[in-house]
């Protein structure tokens, strides 16, 4: 079908490593789209195999949903990854990105498993549900009666509901094959990309960290005594505006009339007016890092990863 001898629609159930941030597989379901052949395999047997239930070769299709968590789970394994991968989730994006806000969704524009399916009017699980089963996957054991089996139907469904979608996708002919594959391919490298991580030089980071309020008041200090906007560490709007205001600047407002001030209105007119870069500099330089919670996670080989 499709040029492909089988084509394996599969999911993974996973929790993530506190040492490295990798994933650690608690089960898979595949099935082959085809003939309904399934994989059902709970963390102990994974852990044994080789390599993939199913195959991987150059005739064959993997389908994945955000296809970049089956990847990784695949890499942690110490399995190869498919030659050919299709990803939904790339080509529902690519249908309705721009065009559609998903109701449903958490935040705008949401384009998770359930937001492709309430587009299609698929069936689908409540997303309560979803959620209680993901936590129970990232808790991991020692395994309650009866949790094995539920997180393994569970994943059993998203399989299900992902093969609906991509009968769906294919039968409006949504699926550009040429660059949908070229896509995937594409998230297949950043799977690998990710699992490497960004190195991170530990010791200096550890020292900006501890030293920030720091370096904090002595860029406040260098900077602010030319403009005179902050009072105690922090920016204040009333004093921005009697500097714009003092300099002549034409600067956005909203519709309250107070100054717009988000980072894309700063950067602009920091490109307009030479003498507002260096407070956008500041500025954008103190949100950087936010005392101990700099928002940039180390694992435990020295590594940061998403």
């Amino acid at each position: 079908m499709f040029g492909f001898s089988q084509i394996w629609v599969a999911d993974f159930e996973y929790g993530t490593s506190p040492d490295d941030g990798q994933p650690i597989p608690r089960c898979l379901v595949a099935r082959e789209y085809t003939s309904g052949r399934t994989f059902r395999v709970w963390e102990d047997e994974l852990l044994t195999l080789k390599g993939p239930p199913y195959p991987i070769n150059e005739d064959v299709l993997f389908v994945a949903f955000n296809v970049r968590a089956e990847l990784s789970c695949h890499l942690a394994l110490g399995w190869d990854l498919p030659v050919n991968v299709l990803d939904p989730f790339v080509e529902f994006y690519r249908v309705v990105n721009g065009i559609w806000h998903n109701p449903f969704g958490k935040g705008r524009g949401s384009k998770g498993l359930i937001a492709a399916l309430q587009y299609f009017r698929l069936p689908h699980l409540e997303a309560v549900e979803k959620k209680e089963m993901q936590e129970l996957a990232i808790r991991g054991g020692p395994w309650n009666p009866g949790e094995p089996q539920a997180l393994t139907d569970y994943c059993q469904t998203d399989v299900t509901a992902l093969t609906l979608l991509f009968y769906k996708m294919v039968e409006l002919g949504l699926i550009d094959w040429s660059r949908a594959l070229l896509r995937a391919r594409y998230m297949s490298a950043l799977t690998r990309v990710e699992r490497t991580g960004t190195p991170i030089n530990v010791p200096a980071y550890r020292a900006i960290t501890t030293s920030w309020e720091t370096i904090k008041n002595d860029l406040i200090e260098e900077i602010d005594k030319d403009y005179h906007v902050f009072e105690d560490g922090s920016f204040k709007e009333s004093l921005w505006e009697r500097w714009v205001a003092q300099h002549g600047l034409a600067w956005p407002r909203l519709p309250t009339g107070r100054l717009e001030l988000e980072k894309k209105v700063f950067r602009d007119m920091a490109r307009s007016y030479q003498a507002v870069a260096p407070i956008h500099e500041l500025r954008a330089s103190l949100g950087q890092l936010k005392g101990d919670k700099p928002g940039l996670i180390i694992n435990g080989d020295g590594r940061n990863r998403v």
